[in-house]
């Protein structure tokens, strides 16, 4: 399996194309952001996808929303009040 981040490599093909868009538009400003797309898409092939956050506590977990710590059975959230 290759090693890579898929969703870093497709947000680079997708600031390129709003990028050129911006060339268009703008000039300069639409250069700066058409080059931050290939250096996206080699970092997304370079690096490998993070692992997700994982509570310390096993009966934990984390809220959807606001990411704060919450009991596993909870069915809304302590802090934000939020139902996951």
């Amino acid at each position: 399996m290759v090693s890579m981040w898929p969703a870093l490599t497709v947000s680079g093909f997708m600031i390129s194309g709003f990028g050129i868009f911006l060339i268009l538009v703008t000039g300069v400003l639409g250069l700066v952001i058409f080059l931050a797309g290939p250096l996206m898409i080699v970092a997304g092939i370079i690096l490998k996808e993070p692992n997700p956050p994982k509570p310390d506590a096993p009966n934990k977990r984390y809220c959807k929303f606001c990411m704060a710590e919450v009991d596993a059975g909870s069915p809304t959230c302590s802090e934000c009040g939020f139902a996951d």
